[in-house]
């Protein structure tokens, strides 16, 4: 193929020029001269030659032939000018309409100038080409997907990659079947996706990544149980990954498998000493009904770095736990500012009103009153408090008078 050669930069001028034996003297002489500073590595003297003869030639009103385009093509390609190699590549295209490798290399410089729309049609065309010679070239339709895809068609890839697994049904190029993976899931079509995977799992079994891809596809699929299977089979065929451990971590917890996504995370934040993680681990173990052990993560989440979400989520626990020494330790030395403690007061005031400690709940309810966000929960639970007070007094009332002592 001797244009691909020449990108290649192998591309030999007496091989090159017999296969055309009708050039003009002067496009003869022009290429020849030109092959000879490519040869030497000089790609833009070869140019610069080859510009010349084209402005000679249009001066004496000769056509140009097509091989001059595709040689100044390559010699622009090898020197990165990618906008110059397609126009190039394209002037041959016009001039040699039916050549498959005029199209391949025009569609190559579109790919490598960021242009992957135009180089997916060139590649398609070029295919079409080649299979009107008798030569099938899958991989163009490979490419053509590619650039279909990168240019955000991606209906146009899915039809690029289903003509070509019509071609080669069990193609094994593992690039080809990941891109197909990729144009289903964008396509939210996970059944078909997790197929595709399942297809490739059973030539490559140990294949930790399309274990990886599986999860995910399961995942969306809201599947998160077998998702967490996945992705653990790919732990175990290699470590997980940072980020891959905190999705394993999701999964199990979406799959309603809070404890064991926290036996997940605890090395983890152990290792980091991560506010953020403790924050989830406390999280997940709340979930699963382990308090003591949620509430020591939380202690560890607020000292590394303190804030009032963090309080809060303390407070939270210590009140599910129903310990109400701690929580009121907790908000004594947190709820300084009433302008911004309110629902830390308000989360004290209820458990004291649940302990029967109804004093210290009206003060801890008058100091919350005084904080915008809260103020209508505080004075909801405040009218709970008159009503047990009223209900305290009725009942002390109604009571017969203990007998006086003997």
């Amino acid at each position: 193929m001797f244009l691909v050669a020449l990108l290649a930069g192998a591309w030999g001028a007496g091989v090159a020029l017999a296969a055309v034996p009708d050039l003009p003297p002067g496009a003869h002489k022009a290429l020849f001269a030109a092959q000879q500073a490519a040869d030497a590595g000089q790609d833009a003297r070869a140019v610069e030659i080859l510009d010349t003869y084209r402005k000679e030639a249009a001066a004496l009103g000769e056509d140009v032939p097509a091989l001059v385009f595709l040689v100044q093509g390559a010699a622009e390609f090898r020197r990165g000018r990618m906008d110059a190699a397609a126009k190039a590549f394209a002037d041959g295209a016009r001039l040699a309409p039916q050549d498959p490798d005029v199209r391949l290399n025009l569609g190559l410089a579109l790919l490598a100038g960021d242009k992957p729309g135009p180089a997916a049609e060139a590649f398609e065309a070029a295919f079409g080409l080649y299979r009107d010679r008798g030569q099938v070239k899958p991989e163009l339709l490979y490419r053509a997907a590619v650039g279909h895809y990168q240019a955000e068609a991606t209906a146009r890839a899915r039809q690029a990659l289903e003509s070509l697994w019509a071609l080669r049904p069990k193609e094994t190029e593992e690039a080809w079947h990941r891109l197909w993976i990729q144009v289903l899931c964008d396509g939210r079509e996970w059944k078909a996706a997790e197929r595709a995977v399942a297809g490739r799992l059973e030539v490559r079994r140990d294949d930790r990544k399309l274990w990886e891809i599986l999860a995910q596809v399961r995942a969306n699929d809201g599947r998160y149980a077998e998702a967490a299977s996945a992705l653990e089979v790919a732990d175990a065929l290699a470590p997980l990954e940072r980020r891959d451990v905190l999705l394993l971590v999701d999964l199990y917890a979406a799959a309603d498998a809070p404890l064991r996504a926290a036996a997940l995370l605890e090395p983890l934040a152990a290792r980091e000493q991560s506010a953020e993680l403790y924050d989830r681990l406390a999280r997940l173990l709340e979930q699963g009904r382990r308090l003591p052990e949620a509430q020591a993560h939380a202690r560890k989440a607020l000292a590394l770095r303190p804030g009032p979400a963090r309080v809060l989520t303390l407070g939270r626990l210590l009140a599910a736990a129903g310990d109400h020494d701690a929580l009121r330790a907790l908000c004594r030395e947190h709820a300084r500012n009433d302008a911004k403690a309110g629902e830390l007061l308000l989360l004290t005031a209820v458990s004291a009103i649940q302990t029967q400690a109804w004093g210290e709940a009206r003060e801890l309810l008058h100091r919350a009153l005084s904080d915008p966000s809260v103020r209508p929960q505080a004075a909801a639970w405040r009218a709970v408090l008159d009503d047990l007070d009223a209900t305290r007094r009725e009942a002390q009332a109604a009571a017969p008078p203990s007998a006086p002592a003997s």
